[in-house]
């Protein structure tokens, strides 16, 4: 990959002035540039768990909100409400940066036999970035890369009480006009049920089809690998879902999943909506 020549440093440039969508190049492809003008479906990050290997672009503001219904029925029967599952993706600096802010808030039911239990509370604050590396050039990947970390702002209950920073590689293909391919491979530092931190590995492998000029659809398999952990273990699941984009601006969706193992959670569902500013 080459990296950016002296006269393509424009950190500082304002409107209508052109930007290179990524910051690296792959060797020999060239580079797409934007100056701010363009008027494109957005790209959002959900429903599915891969997030997109493109950012949101220089002075856009997307917005990304849901509820996830999850159902688990193992020795005790368990299920958990999710929302808003807020993420704020604002991008500043250039093209290829953005700043990305998450919140979620959690009610946890439980039930063994006759007796239940209720909490509920908000979790730890997400603060990330995303760095588009570089476009797709045939067979080489679209990527960016996300540093990211949970700050110690939650509920007791749902929170680790410490930093948990991690990194996630996204990497994407269009494949045909209507067909798209997309993953992600990460590590997070995490706490199981003994209070042992360890280091979690995620991977996820993504299909986008384009069902029209507004209907979309996903299927997806995604999983955790634990290691080091006491009582965590690996989990795998398989989903998919739909999106309806109302503009370019503004899109729906919905989702629906299930565990592939026993320590998986058995069924999740959920509804959302994008919108950028």
């Amino acid at each position: 990959m080459e990296a950016w020549a002296d006269n393509e440093w424009r950190l500082l440039c304002r409107d209508r002035c052109w930007r290179p969508k990524a910051a690296l190049a792959w060797s020999g492809s060239e580079r797409t540039y934007l100056n701010g003008t363009e008027d494109k479906p957005l790209e959002s990050d959900r429903p599915d768990f891969t997030e997109a290997s493109s950012t949101v672009g220089y002075r856009r503001v997307q917005i990304e909100t849901g509820y996830t219904y999850i159902q688990d029925n193992d020795t005790v029967d368990r299920s958990a409400h999710s929302f808003p599952e807020m993420l704020a993706r604002i991008g500043m600096f250039a093209e290829w940066f953005e700043m990305r802010l998450a919140w979620n808030y959690g009610v946890n039911l439980t039930r063994d036999n006759v007796v239940s239990s209720i909490f509920d509370g908000g979790e730890d604050l997400y603060v990330g970035a995303k760095i588009a590396v570089t476009e797709q050039d045939g067979w080489r990947p679209e990527m960016a890369i996300m540093p990211q970390m949970n700050v110690p702002t939650g509920h007791v209950d749902l929170s680790s009480g410490e930093v948990e920073p991690g990194v996630n590689w996204l990497y994407g293909w269009d494949i045909f006009e209507s067909v798209g391919a997309g993953g992600s491979t990460q590590v997070n530092r995490a706490q199981d049920d003994t209070g042992r931190f360890f280091a979690e590995f995620a991977q996820s492998f993504t299909i986008n089809y384009a069902l029209g000029d507004r209907l979309g659809a996903y299927t997806e398999w995604f999983a955790f690998f634990p290691y080091d952990a006491a009582t965590a273990l690996p989990q795998q699941y398989f989903d998919g879902g739909f999106t309806f984009r109302q503009n370019n601006n503004l899109q729906f969706d919905i989702r629906a999943g299930v565990g592939l193992n026993e320590a998986a959670d058995d069924f999740f569902a959920g509804l959302g909506s994008v919108i950028r500013l």
